[in-house]
């Protein structure tokens, strides 16, 4: 029996005492907290960066905003810039083919004027019998000549309202 009590006695020395197990369960505790808070703690901080990330994409977001809104302002601000020179641009080309065609209605007017003065003159040459002076042809093409420069001054001065009034319609 005294080697069944030593064997018995082998046996329960193997096995680990209460106070051993509870020193074992208590330290495995401890381990287990102390991993679940390196984990708590990594995830809050995994949290606040992107919290921070958010953030940091927001103002970028919104400087980015800014800017373009302020570039299209300026941009704003120059095609008004051009439009206005180039509406002070037009109008003064305007005005000079205004005056242009004055210019040139007073010039067909002259003309005209000298062709009357002509005819007119002619007129009294042929009433006074002076007109014996120039041949019969030469008086007929004398006032064909005087006919085709009228027709021609007034074919230019159409020819110059009409650029005029197709310069005012691309205008307007």
């Amino acid at each position: 029996m005294a080697v069944a009590i030593k064997l018995a006695q082998e046996a329960a020395d193997r096995q680990p005492s209460a106070e051993s197990v509870e020193k074992s369960v208590t330290a495995l505790a401890e381990l287990f907290e102390e991993k679940l808070n390196t984990i708590r703690t990594q995830i809050l901080e995994r949290d606040a960066q992107k919290e921070t990330a958010a953030k940091d994409v927001k103002s970028a977001v919104d400087a980015a905003f800014a800017a373009a809104k302020e570039a299209v302002g300026e941009q704003n601000k120059s095609n008004a810039l051009a439009i206005t020179k180039s509406e002070t641009s037009t109008m003064k080309q305007i005005d000079q083919i205004g005056v242009n065609i004055e210019g040139l209605a007073r010039s067909v007017n002259d003309k005209i004027n000298d062709i009357k003065d002509r005819v007119a003159a002619h007129d009294v040459l042929i009433r006074t019998g002076t007109s014996s002076v120039l041949g019969r042809s030469e008086g007929i093409s004398s006032m064909g000549a005087i006919i085709l420069g009228l027709v021609s001054s007034v074919s230019a001065l159409a020819a110059v309202a009409a650029v005029v009034i197709a310069i005012g319609s691309k205008v307007g």
